[in-house]
């Protein structure tokens, strides 16, 4: 058995989920309103979080301003004029996602059902926790991405191994996140989400100050189980923090905002992980560690990562 089949744990899941949701929740609908799709307004986001995307990541292959290599697909090229690609993309990414903006504003205004809410942020709460959404996702996000590039980059571990080290990150939110709620109706959910973040902060802290190319693999453990429980007392209680003060016809917005929000954030950093701060340390290449194993991402891993990212913008 290989550390593939890790992925294979979603699939039974996933179909357990499916089979209860189908027989021990009941559907509810609002008979009293028709609602509708935000086609236009889909197109929009996607399109401009999708090209953004796509610039950031390839802004070191194809140049940020000025053109580095042409890009072909068939019969087009670029670059047709004196821009880069990437720049060419993030125009497009302004113009759609100003446009995506400005119209989502233009159906509020008519009563209808926008894709996102931007009324909702007049709330403080809303507004201060879907900023915190977008922190805690980029620690999470960066912290695992980087520390995986670590263990068998610079350590040379397997994808197994590496899994195994990092496994104190998971045990440590599995002990916090069940008793979050209960200590959030004591001392409110605000201060919950804040001492997890500050948890968070002296372990990352801590991590600073212990890893080196050689560090002990179990003076690890005792971090990543201290930023898990972190972890798990923050991400827990941000949904309420989010909706806190938001009119209760509005959860199923808010909540969508929330999700959106961290998933969105991840993935704009996963770009920038990738090319700004990677590539200048040769960590987005193919080359061998000490150890003879091969490290850094290969082109073709680089593209999977590239592919994923735009994706999961336009989904």
């Amino acid at each position: 058995m290989t550390w593939q089949w890790a992925f294979l744990i979603n699939i039974p899941i996933g179909i357990i989920a499916i089979i209860g949701c189908l027989l021990f929740v009941d559907e509810s609908r609002d008979s009293t309103k028709k609602h509708s799709i935000d086609v236009v307004g889909i197109i929009l986001v996607s399109v401009g979080l999708a090209t953004a995307i796509f610039g950031l990541t390839e802004g070191q292959t194809y140049g940020w301003v000025t053109p580095k290599l042409t890009f072909a697909i068939g019969s087009f090229s670029w670059p047709a004029g004196g821009i880069s690609l990437s720049m060419a993309m993030f125009i497009i990414a302004a113009i759609f996602i100003g446009t995506f903006v400005w119209y989502e504003m233009w159906l509020t205004m008519r009563g209808k059902e926008p894709l996102f809410d931007f009324g909702l942020l007049r709330y403080p709460a809303f507004r201060f926790g879907l900023f915190t959404v977008a922190i805690v996702a980029l620690g999470e996000f960066g912290i695992l991405f980087i520390m995986s590039l670590y263990l068998q980059g610079v350590r040379g571990l397997t994808a197994f191994e590496t899994g195994v080290t990092l496994l104190p990150f998971a045990i440590g939110s599995f002990i916090t996140a069940p008793v979050a709620g209960l200590l959030a109706s004591r001392f409110g959910p605000k201060w919950i989400v804040t001492f997890g973040m500050l948890t968070e902060s002296i372990a990352l802290f801590l991590l600073s100050l212990v890893i080196q190319p050689d560090t002990a693999r179990i003076v690890f453990v005792p971090i990543f189980l201290l930023y898990g429980m972190g972890l798990g007392l923050a991400i827990a209680q941000l949904t309420s923090v989010v909706l806190s003060d938001i009119p209760p016809q509005n959860y199923g917005k808010g909540s969508g905002a929330n999700n959106s929000c961290q998933d969105h954030t991840q993935m704009l950093h996963l770009a920038w992980k990738l090319n700004i701060k990677l590539r200048p340390l040769k960590l987005v290449g193919h080359s061998t560690n000490p150890t003879g194993r091969q490290v850094g991402l290969r082109p073709t891993q680089k593209a999977a990562y590239t592919l994923h990212a735009v994706l999961a913008a336009m989904l």
